[in-house]
């Protein structure tokens, strides 16, 4: 069984899109309620991975993530829930930005999540 984190789920949505942050940032409730995302989930965007740059197990990450072109990262808590389940609401919210306007001419989505688990970060796959 996951073991929750005491203070919640936490996940990381690394990803790559041609909007801009305030583009998003509009369409960002759109998407959640299309998906059903839980009230509870809180989610933080930005295009600086700086702030997330110095965690643990997660200089790496960024930086392969920058490297590949990745230009935002949506970072996601989740209050008394595993940090799987977590990544996966991130997933569904991406997925859906996938169909949104925000894709619309400007490129496909391109990203990846990760999630701690036993003590490093795992890609959900």
């Amino acid at each position: 069984m996951a073991q929750k984190e005491s203070s919640g789920g936490k996940a990381y949505g690394f990803f790559y899109l041609g909007a801009s942050r305030q583009e998003i940032e509009t369409e960002l409730p759109i998407i959640r309620s299309l998906v059903s995302t839980p009230a509870q989930l809180e989610l933080s965007l930005t295009d600086d991975m700086n702030n997330v740059r110095a965690l643990p197990g997660l200089t790496d990450i960024v930086q392969r993530a920058e490297e590949s072109g990745m230009n935002y990262l949506l970072t996601a808590t989740y209050p008394d829930e595993t940090n799987k389940r977590t990544a996966m609401e991130v997933s569904s919210i991406l997925g859906q930005a996938e169909h949104s306007i925000l894709c619309e001419g400007k490129g496909p989505l391109k990203g990846a999540i990760f999630y701690e688990e036993a003590e490093k970060y795992v890609r959900l796959e």
